[in-house]
């Protein structure tokens, strides 16, 4: 009964003595992309420096991330909004997780967080004063950043919440996003 009441919630339990092993569980460990957060990123925020505008960052960032399909490029477009003709984008490089370099009517558009943006010469990305903010430079001049986050399920916290009240007092979450994501996401938890 109890593996066809989970096959009914989407859940998959090989045999009846894998169900019984859960009574013994006290620590569940969760991933937290995917898992208790949606992953869907957004813009959640856009700050311009060097008397550029919001809308040119954001049009500047969305033609340089035109060729990649990581989701955080995926977000950057759908902020901006509007079409984009890729023919005038020269992308001259992308590290996974790092940056991207293109050239956008023959500007150097250097985005990515700050490690990346010191790799390329850029100047004054301590002006910068968040770890999780990706840098927009052009022409070497840090014109903004972009902050981009991710959407907590509406259910983790109930999930949670009913987890300690079966007794699982150790719950633990891993993910590869900064301290400050992670607390934040935690302290919401």
């Amino acid at each position: 009964g109890g593996i066809g009441a989970a096959s009914k919630q989407g859940i998959l339990v090989k045999g009846s003595n894998y169900l019984e092993t859960l009574n013994n569980v006290d620590i569940v460990v969760f991933d937290k992309t995917g898992t208790l957060t949606k992953g869907n990123f957004a813009v959640t925020k856009v700050v311009t420096y060097n008397e550029f505008s919001t809308d040119e960052l954001l049009r500047f960032a969305a033609f340089a991330e035109a060729n990649s399909n990581h989701v955080i490029a995926q977000s950057i477009i759908k902020a901006y909004g509007k079409e984009i003709d890729a023919s005038i984008v020269e992308t001259k490089n992308i590290e996974d997780k790092r940056g991207i370099v293109s050239i956008v009517s023959g500007k150097e558009v250097v985005i990515g967080r700050k490690p990346f943006l010191d790799n390329y010469k850029i100047k004054n990305t301590q002006i910068v004063n968040n770890e999780d903010a990706l840098i927009v430079a052009i022409d070497k001049v840090i014109c903004g950043y972009i902050i981009i986050e991710d959407e907590i399920r509406s259910e983790s916290k109930t999930v949670i919440k009913e987890l300690k009240q079966l007794g699982i007092e150790k719950i633990y979450m891993i993910t590869g996003d900064s301290h400050r994501v992670a607390a934040a996401t935690a302290n919401f938890l």
